[in-house]
């Protein structure tokens, strides 16, 4: 898939200060992201995913912090901007869909008035109205009875309409580029799969560019252009979703494959033990201790992107062999 580039990340880091030891969180991450795709990250909790759309949508806090690197958002390096520059941006054209309704809805205000801020905060647009433009919105997440659901608290709604809330805070302003954490994780099986459906309607309709967060490899299977794979604070594998899915060329994608049951002629093996600590990272390869491939080099020697085919890169030392 060709189009122009709307993001690129390069050699970010973000470490968070702590007591114990500096946590790499985000290690030196590169790549980019273009306009109008589904790109999936995948990853166990612990390999980098929230931080760095975090980084991305400027929310890094103290002890975090960007130590070196690029956010480059349609010519702008994100990285340079003010809080008050950043907040443009944020939620106009960069949004983010957050994976927990209770957390990030207020129980204090009703559904429509928290739409209706986005409106108000970037748009300059006058209460009364702001709340008629959150109404509208609220139809176009297929919420039943917006009216009423807008003049409703959160917890008066049941998870997927709370859901449907949030998506429509994050596309209010009709932004470019939307980033969905994990926004099904709290959802019954029947409500994620409208609410994965609503979201890729809504990517069409809109014209959006779509980063996706989740561990759910299955998932990303169904709805992405492409896969990132990251481990560890690294992207290990990124390419084609067709490809990295069909034929993974990174250990850990196999053993995340295994691990969310794939059903694919060649049976990949569930992935064992625990992510390593960010603070004291194993030497070399950091899938090194876990990996049923690794052999005396992968402990010596860092591992770095190596391009398998035109668009699809690995970072493994069978490939540098």
């Amino acid at each position: 898939m060709d189009g122009e580039t709307l993001l690129s990340v390069r050699d970010l880091r973000v470490y968070y200060h702590l007591p114990q030891g500096v946590v790499k969180a985000v290690d030196g991450v590169s790549f980019e992201v273009r306009r109008g795709e589904v790109l999936g990250i995948a990853g166990e909790s612990g390999s980098g995913k929230s931080t760095l759309i975090s980084a991305i949508m400027g929310l890094v806090s103290p002890p975090g912090r960007i130590e070196g690197g690029q956010i480059i958002f349609e010519g702008r390096d994100l990285t340079k901007l003010s809080p008050e520059e950043y907040r443009r941006i944020r939620g106009k054209d960069i949004a983010m869909v957050f994976q927990d309704p209770v957390t990030y809805l207020d129980p204090l205000f009703t559904n429509g008035f928290q739409i209706a801020e986005v409106y108000e905060a970037h748009e300059g647009v006058k209460p009364k109205k702001a709340l008629d433009r959150a109404v509208q919105v609220l139809k176009m997440v297929r919420m039943a009875d917006p009216e009423r659901r807008a003049h409703s608290y959160p917890h008066q709604l049941s998870g997927g309409m709370r859901q449907r809330v949030l998506i429509s805070m994050g596309i209010a302003a009709r932004p470019k580029l939307l980033i969905a954490d994990e926004p099904t994780s709290a959802l019954d099986v029947t409500i994620q799969a409208e609410i994965i459906e609503l979201l890729m309607d809504l990517k069409r309709d809109l014209g959006m560019t779509v980063l996706f967060v989740s561990h759910d490899l299955n998932l990303l299977a169904e709805i992405t252009d492409r896969i990132m794979v990251m481990y560890a604070g690294k992207i290990v594998e990124i390419g084609p979703t067709r490809e990295v899915v069909n034929n993974p060329q990174h250990p850990y994608t196999e053993a995340l494959l295994g691990s969310f049951g794939f059903e694919r002629k060649k049976k990949y093996p569930a992935i064992k033990g625990y992510p390593p600590s960010l603070i004291t990272p194993p030497p070399g390869c950091r899938f090194h201790p876990r990996c049923p491939k690794a052999f005396p080099e992968c402990s010596k020697r860092e591992p770095h992107l190596i391009e398998i085919k035109p668009g699809w890169r690995a970072a493994c030392l069978l490939h540098e062999s």
